[in-house]
């Protein structure tokens, strides 16, 4: 789960090039991988998917400037073509007005098959009734959208990850 309220945009562009950022995104994608593989070894069955959460809670219109946006469609790519079939489900939770003003411009950097697995949620508790529906346990769901599980933030592995820099 991420969550943009814990992203800082501006020390983001100012202390980190893109290919930095993307460095810090493969390491976080090939953690995945391994997370699946030791899942895999101890459940007996194979794990290669994973549900993503990201918290829109915050988002304002400074998060979806073209300066920002073309900082972002790298990372986007990155997933969706060297890891497309890893992503079961992307939830996009607390999604504000000026999110959905930006969506057509967003999910131009999205392949149309990933697009299929985004489901854009208003609010946590629209989100959780209709994960409850679809199967999903509230001990699946991170504490912070009104779940049970404590979750793992990609930002908590900045600071450890990416030695001499100020943390995002």
């Amino acid at each position: 789960m991420e969550r943009l309220v814990d992203i800082n945009v501006e020390r983001l562009q100012a202390n980190f090039t893109v290919d930095e950022i993307l460095r810090h995104r493969l390491k976080h994608l090939e953690r995945i991988q391994a997370i699946h593989a030791d899942e895999t070894q101890r459940s007996g069955r194979l794990v290669y998917k994973h549900i993503y959460i990201f918290d829109l809670a915050g988002l304002t219109w400074k998060h979806v400037t073209p300066s920002v946006m073309s900082y972002l469609k790298p990372i986007f790519d990155l997933g969706q073509i060297y890891y497309p079939e890893s992503l079961f489900r992307m939830y996009l939770v607390n999604a504000p007005f000026v999110f959905w003003g930006s969506w057509k411009i967003i999910s131009s950097f999205i392949d149309p098959e990933t697009k299929e697995k985004i489901q854009i949620f208003k609010s946590a508790a629209a989100f959780s009734t209709d994960a409850s529906k679809q199967g999903l346990s509230l001990d699946a769901i991170p504490t912070l959208i009104g779940g049970r599980h404590g979750g793992h933030m990609l930002t908590d592995d900045i600071p450890k990850e990416v030695e001499g820099h100020p943390p995002a």
